[in-house]
């Protein structure tokens, strides 16, 4: 199987990295400090890919502690997995 060089890599980064509007950055960022906030609270190291217990804590945090409607949970969560992605 063909490995990627370290030049085709960072180019696709890179395109990548500008077809998201500044907007999606800007939640991208909301959503990962929202996590490090739950993670903090709750005392857990925040490793990536982002296991399913914090995940689930990190609803849990947001319904009770933060109390945000079920729109904002969703896009949080969307965001996640968006970030594990890029």
């Amino acid at each position: 199987m063909p490995r990627l060089t370290k030049e085709v890599s960072r180019d696709l980064e890179h395109i990548a990295n500008h077809a998201l509007a500044k907007g999606t950055w800007s939640s991208y960022r909301t959503v990962l400090k929202m996590l490090k906030q739950c993670c903090r609270a709750h005392r857990i190291e925040l490793v990536w890919p982002v296991s399913e217990d914090t995940i689930l804590i990190l609803v849990h945090w947001l319904l009770v502690v933060k109390q945000v409607s079920a729109g904002t949970r969703q896009t949080y969560l969307s965001r996640v997995r968006a970030a594990h992605i890029t």
